[in-house]
Parts: structure tokens; C-alpha cells; sequence
């Protein structure tokens, strides 16, 4: 996950398959390579990690508590940086994100939160 303030967001998953996703103020674009498809959408609330992170209080050893768009996060921080977070998502599904090779504070170039949909992917717009 690449974060740049104010409302720039690039992350990479790879499980269940692989996800390219792109925020940038309230549009999202998330690029599936395994199903040639890129999906552009503009989010109803907008995601802002950063205010999570801020917000957050310490529940106990490495866990904070904090709420967001009125949903609440759990979140794990461990020598000082975020390794999980979880939730429910609105179908009350568990939801549990692991983040690894953390770097933090890097500078950041500007094309990192460019994207290029191939010519042959599908576009789905909603």
C-alpha cells in the first residue's frame, strides 16, 4: 500500500486474486489482470486510512480501536508499524487485512499512482 497525502492511494493484493487498486479523491479503479478487467467507480464516502490511523485508540498491547464512516476497525501496530486491520464489512462478512513488507515514511514518486489499463481489458464503469 502506497498512502500520499491528501487522497492518494495505490495497493496491490494478491489473495484470493491478484488487484491493483487506485484512489484518487473519491474515484477508485481496480484493475484485475487475472480477469482482463478494470472496474472505475466513485466512492459514495471516501476512504481516508489516514484519519483511521489518527483516530485510532489503544485497546490493548499492539490493538487500536477506531471508526470509520460507521464502521469500526480493528488495528494491529507492531514496532510502530500497521501490520493488520479488520472489520465486518455492510453484508457483516469478517474481514481481515495483513500488510507486510512495510516501509514507511518514503518519498513517493507521482507515477507510482498512475495507472495503465491494457488496450485488451474490459471496463466496467459504475
Amino acid at each position: 500500500i502506497y498512502i500520499k497525502q491528501p487522497h492518494k492511494l495505490v495497493w496491490k493484493y494478491d489473495v484470493p486474486i491478484e488487484k491493483l487498486v487506485y484512489i484518487n479523491n473519491k474515484i477508485v479503479t481496480i484493475i484485475e489482470p487475472d480477469l482482463e478487467q478494470a472496474i472505475i467507480s466513485r466512492l459514495e464516502q471516501e476512504i481516508n486510512i489516514l484519519k483511521l490511523l489518527k483516530d485510532a485508540v489503544k485497546v490493548k498491547k499492539n490493538i487500536y480501536k477506531s471508526n470509520l464512516n460507521n464502521r469500526d476497525y480493528l488495528i494491529q501496530i507492531i514496532d510502530n508499524k500497521l501490520t493488520q486491520i479488520k472489520y465486518k464489512d455492510e453484508i457483516d462478512n469478517k474481514i481481515t487485512i495483513d500488510f507486510k513488507n512495510i516501509k514507511q515514511n518514503q518519498d513517493l514518486p507521482e507515477n507510482i499512482f498512475k495507472f495503465h489499463i491494457p488496450f485488451e481489458f474490459d471496463i466496467i464503469r459504475k
